[in-house]
């Protein structure tokens, strides 16, 4: 809710005139601690929407506080990374993401 965030999302969630205190409270990177769980994030380099610095300063946090997690922003995708049917390199988000719960064994292994 900071510097780099969207903007309608901000008012929407905040209103219009949110305190300091408040957008504080609400960025997501002020909200880690030990007890938040793993996380894979996947961002687009252009995605107009939301500024993909803000995947950074999350991912920021969870290293600060050891948080097992993984980032990958790839340079296509903007607003609408999806499942399937994502542009170039976007598409490997989804094997990565699976490696990467088989890795952290919160899904299983196929025997």
């Amino acid at each position: 809710m900071g510097q780099y965030a969207h903007a309608g999302s901000r008012k929407n969630l905040l209103g219009p005139n949110p305190s300091a205190e408040l957008l504080k409270t609400y960025s997501l990177e002020n909200t880690v601690t030990p007890n938040t769980p793993p996380c894979f994030l996947v961002h687009a380099f252009n995605d107009t929407g939301v500024d993909q610095r803000n995947s950074l300063l999350f991912y920021q946090a969870l290293v600060d506080r050891k948080i097992p997690s993984s980032l990958h922003i790839f340079p296509q995708g903007a607003h609408a990374i999806a499942l399937r049917n994502n542009p170039g390199s976007t598409q490997a988000w989804v094997s990565l993401c699976e490696s990467w719960l088989l890795e952290m064994g919160i899904i299983p292994a196929n025997k």
